[in-house]
């Protein structure tokens, strides 16, 4: 062991290492917090990590960034709000394992969910493809506006012996 630190159990039971100079004496610090066993890395720049790989709750990481969930049911990764404490994107794991994506707003209603297995939905309002305007279109009819620059068409393909169809209902 090159260094070690004892806490007394009478104490917060924390340890820190603190970078500085003369105009601020912690301008960098890690942290080790015996209690709850959280390690804190703070600095008053930016925190670089250089490495072929980072991983979090796995031990031989693929990836510059490989997460391995720790359980069904849950955001893994998410981006919060600047000025709410509501997130507006995350990805996770859903309850038969696999994979989502969802893009909320500022409300915290998914209103764009894409999952691996099960119904992937656009509640956000118009959907464009191949376009960037939807508006320029009939105004009536521009929920769904697909644009090209050559041929433009819809495809609809069942399997053998399925039929494919367009419902148009009020």
């Amino acid at each position: 062991i090159g260094m070690c630190f004892l806490s007394p159990a009478a104490n917060n039971r924390t340890q820190t290492i603190a970078f500085g100079d003369s105009n601020n004496n912690a301008s960098g610090k890690i942290v080790y917090n015996h209690s709850t066993d959280d390690l804190t890395l703070t600095a008053a720049d930016n925190i670089i990590l250089s490495g072929d790989a980072v991983g979090i709750n796995t031990s031989s990481p693929t990836r510059l960034l490989h997460i391995k969930s720790d359980g069904v049911n849950k955001s893994h990764i998410a981006l919060i709000d600047n000025d709410s404490t509501n997130e507006v994107f995350r990805v996770g794991q859903q309850s038969d394992g696999d994979g989502f994506l969802q893009l909320l707003n500022d409300s915290a209603e998914a209103k764009i969910s894409l999952e691996a297995t099960g119904h992937s939905l656009f509640m956000g309002g118009r959907v464009g493809i191949g376009t960037s305007s939807l508006g320029s279109y009939n105004a009536n009819g521009d929920n769904l506006v697909i644009r090209s620059g050559g041929n433009t068409g819809l495809t609809l393909s069942g399997s053998t012996g399925g039929t494919c169809s367009i419902i148009f209902s009020n």
